[in-house]
């Protein structure tokens, strides 16, 4: 490479690279530098394997990244499927109580009684514990998904 003819500005002749630098170094940089609000960060992902859940995986794996002690000044936090379930959980808890008192009260409109609508709505916690029940004995994960079914 330092063989290479190249054209001097200076001299005005075509000299080979090798007399114009000292020689060729290659030194590897971060090109990218990824950043969470503005903070530089470092992820780590991972897969699941077949026959698990990302709950009890995480469930299980999730001490043993806390107890690692970490440099002062850096922070650790869980991104991912943790955080999106987070959100969607305080999200549909504020809209939660709108959303079964407007069932409630389109129960009360259609039927015309309160009797009949309280002996429906004592239907709804039973169902809530089926549910449960139900993803307990098949082994599934009680996501964000089963707690709006």
């Amino acid at each position: 490479m330092l063989n290479q003819i190249v054209y001097s500005v200076g001299s005005g002749n075509l000299l080979p690279l090798g007399q114009l630098i000292d020689g060729v170094g290659v030194i590897g940089q971060n090109t990218l530098i990824e950043r969470r609000n503005r903070i530089p960060t470092n992820d780590v992902q991972t897969n699941v394997i077949d026959g698990l859940t990302p709950p009890n995986v995480f469930a299980d794996v999730r001490p043993h990244i806390e107890a690692i002690e970490l440099q002062l000044g850096y922070t650790m936090e869980w991104g991912g499927g943790f955080e999106s379930a987070g959100v969607g959980r305080q999200s549909l808890g504020r809209q939660m109580p709108l959303s079964f008192g407007t069932m409630l009260v389109i129960t009360v409109l259609l039927l015309g009684k309160l009797r009949q609508t309280a002996a429906i709505w004592t239907v709804v916690p039973m169902a809530i514990n089926a549910v449960a029940r139900g993803l307990l004995f098949s082994g599934l994960a009680f996501s964000l998904t089963g707690l709006l079914g």
